[in-house]
C-alpha cells in the first residue's frame, strides 16, 4: 500500500494480489485517526469499492485536514478477504488547509 497526502485527502495505490484462479471482487479500505500519539479513535472506518476493473488499485480518500491516519486495504474474492497484517498498515498525515467546494 502506498499513501501520500494531497491537501486534506490521501491518495492510495496498491498492487492487486495474485489471482491464483480466483479474481478480486472488492476492496475494503480501513482507516482511523492514528493511535500513534495515543489520541486516536480505535474504531476503524471503512470504504468498500467493487473491483469492476481488473486493475482497480487507486482511490482518493477525503479526510480531516492536518490529522494523522492509519490505513489498510483488504482484497476480497469468493473465498474471503486477504490477511490482516499490521505490516501492511501505513500511517500518513493530511496537509493543513480547508476543503474547497468547487
Amino acid at each position: 500500500l502506498n499513501a501520500s497526502s494531497f491537501g486534506c485527502s490521501i491518495k492510495l495505490s496498491w498492487q492487486p494480489p495474485p489471482r491464483k484462479g480466483c479474481p478480486v471482487t472488492q476492496y475494503t479500505i480501513h482507516y482511523r485517526e492514528s493511535v500513534v500519539l495515543g489520541k486516536g479513535n480505535m474504531t476503524w472506518q471503512t470504504k468498500n469499492m467493487n473491483a469492476d476493473h481488473p486493475h482497480q488499485q487507486f482511490y482518493q480518500l477525503w479526510l480531516e485536514c492536518n490529522q494523522i491516519y492509519d490505513i489498510m486495504v483488504l482484497a476480497w474474492n469468493e473465498r474471503g478477504h486477504s490477511d490482516i497484517d499490521k505490516d501492511s498498515m501505513v500511517t500518513v498525515t493530511t496537509e493543513s488547509g480547508k476543503h474547497l467546494l468547487i
